[in-house]
């Protein structure tokens, strides 16, 4: 699991100029937080750049839930002039990094999973008429708004230090957080 987003770190970080990642422990307060829209679910953020991974629905045009494949999953580039700007991910970012599979489906739930991080399931779940990506932070499932992933560089290939999860819990409605220690 850890072995897979540290090299999903090195492949998507070959064409981006080092950064200052050793003082980036928590997340950084400078990091852009993307626009909420109807479609937002959660993003991922890296300590190597500001780049972002955007987990959105994924809306047909008639305006239900594509449920052959319920996520839309794509970069909002920080980086350079590029300012939120959408790129797709490649195929091997989606296969073997930022994608994910979805393990089962009902009506108004699919249960996913990260490809890079497997051992958590995400459950996509209709509440109250409106989707939400729950997933279990600190012993309860919870609301997830985005995940950061913390990586020593130095090396040959990243080394996962941990990840944050942050969401909010739905009962109190208020702002948890997880780290999860490699």
């Amino acid at each position: 699991m850890i072995l897979m987003a540290s090299l999903l770190l090195f492949c998507s970080n070959l064409a981006v100029g080092q950064e200052d990642w050793m003082n980036r422990k928590d997340w950084p307060a400078d990091f852009p937080r993307p626009p909420k829209t109807d479609k937002s679910l959660f993003y991922l953020q890296r300590n190597r750049n500001s780049n972002t991974i955007a987990y959105d629905l994924n809306i047909k045009s008639n305006g239900e839930l594509d449920k052959s494949e319920p996520i839309d999953v794509y970069w909002k580039r920080y980086t350079g002039k590029r300012n939120g700007l959408r790129d797709e991910l490649t195929w091997f970012q989606e296969n073997f990094g930022f994608g994910y599979s979805v393990v089962s489906s009902k009506t108004d739930e699919f249960i996913l999973k990260l490809v890079a991080y497997k051992d958590r399931k995400i459950k996509l779940k209709k509440i109250n008429g409106k989707w939400l990506a729950l997933m279990e932070i600190n012993g309860k499932f919870c609301q997830l708004s985005n995940i950061y992933v913390y990586a020593d560089e130095s090396g040959t290939l990243p080394d996962v230090e941990h990840i944050d999860l942050y969401g909010k819990d739905l009962d109190t409605g208020k702002s948890v957080k997880e780290r999860i220690l490699n």
